[in-house]
């Protein structure tokens, strides 16, 4: 019997091991685990479209632009300077607009007959159109004998002074109105009356 003694001592040592074991295993308490996520499938987004820079828009007949467009204003226009750094896009082939003819009246009242011409012709490159500006100066006609002193209108363009004088306003406005319709162009002349 010492055979099944020692099988009954074996069984039992292999009872309590397997007992003892069991015993070291963790024990899960609580709510079980909730499952973990799977990752939904991965969507790549398609690309965005590429923004090329829109050009600097082209200035525009009354459009007032600052001295860095200047140089953007197409063939065909110019830029008149207004007060500042501003410019106002026009049109040669336009009527002027009224604040245009206003300051240029306005800078002719400011000037002298021996700088008149000069004006005339800026006028003329800052417009696109050809200037007359009649002149109200103190003096006498060149063919007057006499030496009295009154008031002489004069027409002036880039070229220099029209003769010849007037001694009133309404005379000179009708050499100037008969020297602009003599023009290849009358339709892009301007008359100032300072």
């Amino acid at each position: 019997m010492r055979s099944s003694s020692k099988t009954a001592a074996g069984a039992l040592v292999g009872a309590l091991l397997t007992v003892a074991l069991t015993g070291c295993a963790p024990v899960v308490s609580g709510p079980d685990p909730e499952p973990t996520a799977t990752a939904a499938p991965s969507v790549t987004a398609p690309p965005e479209p590429v923004q090329t820079p829109e050009p600097d828009p082209v200035p525009t007949p009354g459009e007032v632009i600052d001295a860095s467009d200047k140089s953007s204003v197409p063939d065909g226009l110019v830029a008149y300077p207004l007060d500042g750094r501003d410019y106002l896009v026009l049109d040669p082939a336009a009527p002027l607009p009224q604040q245009v003819i206003d300051d240029m009246t306005a800078r002719a009242a400011q000037v002298d007959s021996a700088a008149m011409p000069g004006l005339a012709g800026r006028l003329s490159e800052q417009t696109g159109k050809g200037v007359v500006i009649i002149l109200r100066s103190f003096g006498a006609l060149a063919d007057d004998q006499s030496s009295d002193m009154y008031d002489v209108w004069q027409c002036y363009t880039s070229a220099g002074p029209m003769p010849p004088g007037h001694r009133s306003e309404a005379g000179a406005i009708a050499q100037a109105e008969a020297f602009v319709a003599s023009q290849p162009d009358p339709g892009n002349w301007t008359i100032l009356v300072p």
